[in-house]
């Protein structure tokens, strides 16, 4: 991809993102999803980018919603229920 587009890819991806964390927290009536800790989660827990997940922005928005919540099950779930 160019840089212009790469640069509007990351923009959209931003956008949705701080769009899908408002849906959630009003949801859920907390901060608790802020779009800046699910990018760090997703780049250096899951050591993926955005672009790794899908091809539109809006769809890797919430396949990173996604990936966090399925690790906080995973997460809270006790260790023998894992296995």
């Amino acid at each position: 991809m160019s840089h212009f587009i790469n640069d509007r890819w990351n923009e959209n991806y931003w956008e949705s993102l701080g769009q899908v964390c408002d849906e959630k927290n009003a949801e859920k009536g907390s901060l608790k999803y802020q779009p800046k800790y699910l990018l760090e989660f997703l780049e250096q827990h899951e050591n993926q980018t955005p672009m790794d997940l899908a091809d539109y922005p809006e769809d890797a928005a919430k396949a990173t919603i996604e990936r966090y919540e399925d690790w906080e099950m995973e997460e809270k779930t006790p260790l023998e229920d894992r296995i």
